[in-house]
């Protein structure tokens, strides 16, 4: 059996990788962790962990963001923190979605202690290009198998390099979870 680790790092990330933890926990040839960190642990961002908890018990909880300090130092801290519980769990697979910074410090901790990492949501386009334009390509150049959205995503990563047969355009697993309440009403 593969243990997959799903990291998440707030309710942006969440909602999406939703259904796809749902489907993993389901799988008989998988096993599922999670890991839930950033934002989800702070309550002025509504303390999203609890909402996670409700339906995973087993959710492991990492904490990185220090009040007050720059971002540099509550990344480092990610980075490395992140990079305990990895060796801890052990996971055959590191799961993590979309460009922001919790992700960023997620891929480079796998990357560092070279478990394959699978990135949803690559070769996407920030048009303002913001900082996640930046962290979404590196994570990409990290990752080991990419699940992207769009046709565009997976021609603008093999342009980047990324080997075709690493590439699988899955959609947009957000809309798997706006069609199974659509199902259920």
């Amino acid at each position: 059996m593969k243990k997959v680790l799903v990291v998440t790092g707030g309710r942006a990330d969440w909602t999406p990788l939703l259904s796809v933890v749902r489907a993993i926990d389901r799988a008989e040839n998988l096993s599922l962790s999670l890991i839930a960190t950033g934002l989800h642990l702070l309550g002025d961002f509504g303390l999203t962990l609890t909402q996670i908890k409700e339906e995973f018990s087993f959710v492991e909880e990492v904490s990185f963001y220090k009040s007050h300090a720059p971002i540099f130092s509550s990344f480092s801290k990610g980075v490395s923190s992140l990079g305990d519980a990895f060796c801890r769990i052990k996971p055959d697979l590191i799961l993590i979605l979309g460009d922001r910074i919790e992700a960023f410090a997620a891929a480079i901790s796998a990357f560092l202690l070279q478990i394959p990492l699978g990135h949803i949501h690559g070769g996407e386009r920030t048009v303002s290009g913001h900082m996640d334009e930046s962290m979404r390509h590196s994570i990409s150049r990290m990752a080991a198998i990419h699940f992207v959205a769009t046709e565009g995503s997976k021609e603008r990563l093999f342009r980047m390099g990324e080997e075709e047969w690493r590439i699988h355009r899955v959609g947009a697993p957000a809309l798997d979870l706006i069609l199974s309440t659509q199902e259920s009403e």
